[in-house]
């Protein structure tokens, strides 16, 4: 997956350079709309038929765009100066830049699942391999007043521990259910472990 995201980051990429390279050696002009037609009935990309003039000589050209036009409205178009048939969009421009922006989301997005799963193994691995105490919960509260992040406090042996954060379902079903205690793992570097998930596992089965 992650593969698959640094691709289509490539190919956003070409394409906004690819424009941004057809720009240098182009000039601007006004065309106007002659026809109109829809090329997807699921994603609105319109087909233009326009018509401009460079140099006293006429031109006819069919553009691609996510923009509604009217027939007989104007529309800004960069044409290639030494060859006026190669002709591209004004906005095409940047939406490109834009849809390459989006685009990296999509390999952060996979990078961050990448490091919950690793982390959850690392955190697998402390459990497999240590033995765990009870520790008494004190508190589970709001991370500094923001009322969509959690976290939990306990102490075992007068040691204060803070989990990492929680979900709002596990937050409101310690709450809800008044839970004292929690399992505390430790490992052999002196790395903790709060077993939330143990809580929350814990829910009675409806009849």
């Amino acid at each position: 997956m992650l593969v698959l995201g640094v691709f289509i980051c490539q190919i956003f990429f070409a394409l906004y350079k690819n424009n941004a390279d057809f720009i240098k050696k182009s000039s601007i002009t006004e065309a106007t709309i002659n026809n109109k037609s829809k090329n997807s009935k699921i994603i609105p990309i319109y087909e233009y038929t326009i018509k401009y003039q460079i140099n006293n000589q006429t031109y006819n050209g069919i553009i691609n765009s996510f923009f509604n036009y009217q027939i007989n409205d104007k529309m800004t178009i960069f044409y290639e100066t030494a060859n006026p048939n190669w002709i591209m969009e004004q906005k095409a421009t940047w939406r490109h830049l834009v849809l390459f922006l989006l685009s990296l989301l999509f390999p952060l997005y996979i990078l961050f699942q990448l490091f919950i799963y690793f982390g959850k193994l690392i955190t697998a691995k402390i459990m497999r391999k240590n033995d765990y105490v009870i520790a008494d919960i004190i508190k589970v509260e709001p991370n500094n007043n923001n009322h969509f992040s959690y976290y939990l406090r306990c102490q075992y042996q007068n040691v204060i521990y803070d989990s990492s954060t929680i979900t709002t379902k596990q937050y409101n079903y310690i709450k809800d259910n008044d839970i004292r205690q929690v399992k505390l793992y430790f490992d052999n570097k002196g790395k903790y472990y709060i077993d939330i998930d143990s809580i929350y596992r814990k829910k009675v089965k409806k009849c």
